[in-house]
């Protein structure tokens, strides 16, 4: 995959919603951006610091998109909603280093499922270790109608900050394959 340089792509989205990025200085450029529809009219605006990647078989093959911040985790889930993706891989811990680096955006127990104002419960349905240092949580999306959508959720806890794991590359490859 070839990588491209920002330069002066259109951000207009981004520099609109400065509350709803992480980071000011990771951009989100407008002819790649997630747009959120859902729900339709609902007046939750449309942004997601979030980008479609090409895939070298097909266009839109996956989102890069930041870590929630306490602003964001009701549009992360209406996006995983809307875009029905299967699979979400987590490359942070909620705090590192003594910093917080995102928002516990996901159901960790049953019994305290989260209810979203746009009408979505977000459900913890079941966790396993499946590699040394990779946790998958099944969560389970149900709407205000009652359609489901099923989300394995691989969050790696020992992925370093601002680098690569040394000891986990064929790690990396194994869980890559089941997403």
């Amino acid at each position: 995959m070839e990588t491209q340089a920002i330069g002066n792509r259109p951000k207009k989205a981004f520099d609109a919603n400065p509350e709803k990025n992480r980071y000011r200085e990771v951009y989100c450029i407008d002819a790649t951006r997630v747009i959120l529809t859902w729900p339709a009219g609902a007046g939750f605006g449309d942004y997601i610091h979030a980008n479609w990647v090409d895939g070298v078989d097909r266009k839109k093959k996956f989102i890069c998109t930041q870590a929630p911040n306490d602003k964001t985790v009701g549009d992360f889930w209406r996006m995983i909603w809307q875009e029905k993706c299967r699979s979400i891989v987590m490359l942070c811990n909620i705090m590192e280093c003594g910093k917080p680096k995102c928002e516990q955006y996901w159901p960790v127990t049953r019994d305290k499922p989260m209810k979203l104002l746009c009408g979505l419960t977000v459900k913890f349905v079941s966790i396993d270790a499946i590699e040394t240092g990779v946790q998958m949580t099944k969560i389970l999306l149900i709407n205000s109608k009652g359609a489901q959508h099923m989300v394995e959720h691989f969050h790696w806890t020992d992925w370093p900050d601002r680098g690569v794991p040394n000891s986990s590359t064929l790690a990396v490859f194994r869980v890559l394959r089941r997403v």
